[in-house]
């Protein structure tokens, strides 16, 4: 990997390096080059805590200051944005394995180092390898709630199955989706519509969307009583979902395009439903 790391990036890593701290590129950029994909972004954990990095980087420009808030410095280096974070720990263990326990999914959990190669504790290449979606801990989902979405995504995107403990993580945490802000979850909802595996993530967790889209809730299991629909609402509006072209509009178009019908439902004298 340390071949396509881009110089700018390698810069900023020897310097926190020379200041007497490990780093790390962490999350999608690792990810994407196992998957063969070419990395676009590269996000840096540092064992520096937040003021070690400001003092660090004192003499360059700093872009979105509120980050650091967030133990995330964000400077302007060689025309680009780079985001460096502290560790992500929530004990006294100040490692890159402590960090990676604390991240959503396994497949974001693998670190690279220059020096030191792959750090891989929780099997993420593996489960790359096998097409597997799996939680780094038991709370990852509590920790940020949107990180059900995020799983879905995922596997919506990449065709990935989720194991059956995430699955029943999703179970037991997906309510507090109603606490993310609509921002945050538009982003999630939209990615995962343009994904191959789109039909089969909308069937199989149903109780999510409606719980983000409140509406599509009367949907599922709405028994239209028409010999030209055998399916329930729900399940013909994911038919449809699946069968348009892969553009975010089209498809939330189509995700919507029938949420008014359990409002206008009557049934005739011979039990046909109409709308």
């Amino acid at each position: 990997m340390k071949n396509i790391i881009p110089k700018r990036i390698l810069d900023v890593m020897n310097i926190i390096a020379n200041n007497g701290y490990k780093s790390y590129l962490v999350g999608g950029c690792v990810r994407d080059y196992i998957m063969g994909v070419p990395p676009h972004d590269y996000d840096i954990t540092t064992s520096a805590d937040i003021n070690a990095l400001q003092a660090i980087f004192k003499d360059y420009k700093l872009v979105n200051k509120n980050g650091i808030k967030h133990n995330t410095l964000s400077i302007y280096y060689e025309h680009d944005i780079i985001e460096i974070t502290a560790y992500k720990v929530k004990s006294d263990i100040l490692t890159i394995e402590e960090d990676l326990m604390n991240r959503d999914l396994t497949i974001n959990a693998i670190a690279y180092s220059p020096i030191e190669g792959f750090v891989d504790p929780l099997g993420g290449r593996a489960d790359i390898e096998n097409k597997v979606i799996r939680v780094c801990n038991d709370e990852s989902f509590t920790d940020d709630y949107l990180r059900v979405l995020r799983a879905l995504r995922f596997s919506s995107l990449y065709d990935f199955k989720i194991d059956d403990h995430t699955k029943s993580l999703i179970k037991r945490d997906y309510e507090g989706l109603e606490n993310i802000k609509a921002e945050r979850i538009n982003k999630e909802l939209c990615n995962i519509l343009i994904g191959k595996n789109v039909k089969n993530i909308l069937l199989e967790f149903d109780y999510v969307f409606s719980c983000v889209i409140p509406e599509l809730k009367p949907l599922i299991g709405f028994n239209q009583r028409n010999k030209y629909h055998l399916n329930d609402i729900y399940t013909h509006t994911v038919n449809v979902v699946s069968s348009t072209r892969c553009d975010v509009n089209t498809r939330v178009a189509a995700l919507l395009h029938d949420i008014g019908k359990p409002d206008k439902f009557t049934v005739d004298e011979n039990g046909h439903g109409h709308f």
